[in-house]
């Protein structure tokens, strides 16, 4: 069983989504990342602008499995603000995901959230909900694997 606490810190290596720079990285963009796009683990984990999707079939580090946009002010509410509103959507769509509560579950989850520079200069307002597997008790070490989480009850 996890705890509430437990899901802070499995959250907490958290990507922002850099601003839209056209050019400067191959890949697909994470704009274009939909539920259900499989991802390997991207080389920069600081600011990501785009990843590599795989097919759920082969060897994969993420699953997309929700995505939604933060309802707040014009101006850049901070990154806390951000954090909290990404961790409860992403907390509460996991259950419907992976067929088991996340305290229940032996899976982790992250998500993809805008910077402050896409919230300005992109009106970026998407929050992007990853699913994955790890080594350890707390989310550190990604293991890869085949196949969706959807449905996977563990």
């Amino acid at each position: 069983m996890r705890t509430r606490a437990r899901a802070f810190m499995a959250t907490s290596a958290v990507f922002v989504l850099a601003g839209a720079m056209a050019g400067c990285s191959s890949g697909t963009s994470v704009y274009d990342v939909t539920v259900g796009d499989c991802l390997m683990q991207p080389e920069d984990a600081s600011e990501v602008t785009s990843v590599e999707v795989v097919d759920c079939a082969q060897p994969h580090d993420y699953e997309l499995y929700a995505e939604f946009e933060v309802d707040m002010a014009d101006s850049w509410p901070g990154t806390d603000a951000i954090a909290d509103a990404a961790d409860l959507g992403c907390y509460d769509a996991f259950g419907d995901f992976v067929g088991v509560p996340y305290e229940e579950s032996e899976l982790f989850y992250m998500y993809y959230s805008p910077s402050q520079e896409s919230w300005e200069q992109d009106d970026d307002r998407l929050i992007q909900c990853l699913v994955f597997e790890a080594s350890d008790d707390f989310g550190a070490d990604v293991v890869s694997g085949v196949g969706t989480l959807a449905g996977a009850e563990r």
